[in-house]
């Protein structure tokens, strides 16, 4: 008797927009921008429990109208809004908004744990300075999260219908954007010098 072969359809897939802004040359001005924050501030303000510093919640980019910094601003918005469009949104750009903006600074030895955005629809890191090294960003599925009986699968047979996790490796002005929920952390920098990043939360109007 002949049997029809099975079916098999990924559902619920994990997406992650990625690019390299490479003819865009902000770099040099907003590492000096981080480095004078880190000197004026007096250390940061969130709940982490890492070392990295941040400027979250202690620096305003919408009152210091820092032309570069809007500039990019811009710029990723435009990036974000056409991985939305990829995604099924069928609003327009101008109801787009970026909700937040800051730098953050990892020392050697530094990392930042798992976590996620809350009350956001996309976030997204952009590199600064990445030197060799320097610590991945790490997503992991929310499926991972609640999987309380994982399958007995060996690391050489993990395949796109079973990966927890994916890491991307930090670029100087590349960029990488996903939804604000899924849970990412930051490898060790296991480099001899800082990176610096920006992230960026952005969400459509309703």
């Amino acid at each position: 008797m002949q049997t029809k072969q099975p079916t098999i359809k990924t559902w619920f897939p994990t997406s992650i927009y990625s690019k390299n802004l490479e003819t865009i040359n902000y770099n040099h001005h907003l590492a000096t921008k981080a480095l004078d924050l880190k000197e004026k501030l007096t250390g940061s303000v969130n709940d982490w429990r890492c070392p990295t510093f941040s400027t979250i919640n202690q620096y305003d980019w919408s009152t210091d109208k820092d032309p570069i910094i809007n500039d990019l601003i811009e710029t990723c918005r435009h990036e974000v809004h056409e991985f939305g469009k990829t995604l099924g949104v069928t609003k327009e750009i101008t109801d787009l908004k970026c909700n937040d903006f800051w730098f953050n600074i990892s020392q050697p030895g530094e990392y930042q744990e798992y976590h996620q955005h809350t009350n956001t629809h996309f976030s997204l890191s952009y590199y600064v300075k990445a030197p060799q090294n320097c610590g991945n960003i790490v997503f992991k599925s929310l499926e991972s999260m609640f999987d309380m009986n994982a399958l007995p699968i060996h690391d050489n047979n993990i395949n796109e219908l079973s990966y927890k996790t994916c890491s991307y490796t930090p670029q100087e002005s590349g960029l990488v954007v996903f939804r604000s929920h899924i849970p990412h952390m930051v490898e060790r920098n296991l480099s001899n010098e800082s990176r610096i990043g920006i992230t960026m939360n952005f969400s459509y109007t309703r």
